[in-house]
């Protein structure tokens, strides 16, 4: 859900301010965003694997923070991370292949009324 609200916060930029605005959120490429998320998400769902445990299995992890105290945590977090990241590079690409004019093409000239003419 986190990605898709993180999705419509792109959507809103790229009402108020064109491809331009969209683009200037990040300094990566669309695809190296969503590349990153399949692999983090990729990675922790098959990690167990290598430890002999099913696909997908979560691990509980217990830090003791110096300040905040007892953090506990599970690979689910890390996994959501992944997918979250996966989407929003999902959302930047789909602005990226059709928010943007079509570049100017002399075959395809809106004010020519000769389309389907031969010569």
């Amino acid at each position: 859900v986190g990605g898709l609200v993180a999705g419509v916060a792109i959507a809103l930029r790229f009402v108020a301010g064109g491809i331009d605005e969209v683009r200037a959120l990040t300094r990566l490429r669309p695809w190296t965003i969503l590349g990153a998320g399949l692999l983090i998400a990729g990675l922790v769902a098959l990690a167990p694997i290598v430890l002999g445990d099913p696909a997908a299995s979560s691990a509980t992890w217990t830090v003791d923070a110096p300040v905040l105290g007892t953090i506990k945590t599970t690979s689910a977090l890390v996994l959501d991370i992944g997918v979250y990241v996966a989407v929003v590079g999902l959302v930047f690409m789909i602005f990226e292949a059709f928010g943007d004019q079509p570049a100017d093409d002399p075959d395809n000239d809106p004010d020519d009324n000769t389309v389907g003419a031969t010569a």
